[in-house]
C-alpha cells in the first residue's frame, strides 16, 4: 500500500469518525458537554483564577488519542481473505492499549486540576466523545464486522 493511499485512508476515516457526532444520541452528549464546558468556563473562569497552572494545558494532549487510534485502524485492518474477515489481533491489542490510555489519563487530569474539577472533566469528557467515536470506527475496521 502507497503512502499516498494512506493517508487517503486516514482523512477518510479521520472524517467518517467525527460524522459520527451528527448521530442523534451522540449529538445528544455532545450538547450537554458543551454546555457543561461552556458554564464552567463561565462560572470557574479557569484562565483568570489563580488555580490554573500552566501544566494545565498539556490537558490538550489527550486529543493526540484521536489521530492515533484512528492510524492504528488504518494500519491495521482486518485481514479480507479468506471471507469471512478475520480480526487483527495486533490492531485489537493496540487499540485497546490507546483506549486504556486514553481513559487513564482522563481520570489523571481531572483528578491534577484542582479547583477545577467541573471544568476539567467537561473537558475531558469531550475530547473522550471524540475519542470513542474513533474508537468505535477503528473498533469496526479491525474486526471486519461493519454495521
Amino acid at each position: 500500500m502507497s503512502a499516498q493511499n494512506l493517508l487517503v485512508q486516514f482523512a477518510a476515516f479521520f472524517h467518517g469518525s467525527l460524522q459520527i457526532l451528527m448521530f442523534p444520541p451522540v449529538l445528544a452528549v455532545l450538547i450537554l458537554l458543551v454546555a457543561g464546558l461552556v458554564f464552567s468556563f463561565i462560572r470557574q473562569e479557569p484562565l483568570s483564577s489563580e488555580a490554573w497552572h500552566w501544566s494545565y494545558w498539556l490537558v490538550l494532549t489527550q486529543l493526540l488519542f484521536y489521530p492515533a487510534i484512528v492510524a492504528v485502524g488504518v494500519l491495521f485492518p482486518a485481514s479480507t481473505w479468506p471471507n469471512p474477515p478475520h480480526e487483527n489481533v495486533t490492531g485489537g491489542r493496540w487499540l485497546d492499549a490507546l483506549s486504556c490510555g486514553s481513559v487513564a489519563t482522563s481520570c489523571f487530569w481531572v483528578y491534577r486540576m484542582k479547583g477545577l474539577r467541573w471544568f476539567a472533566a467537561s473537558l475531558v469528557g469531550l475530547i473522550e466523545l471524540l475519542v470513542s467515536c474513533a474508537r468505535f470506527v477503528m473498533g469496526m475496521r479491525i474486526t471486519g464486522q461493519w454495521l
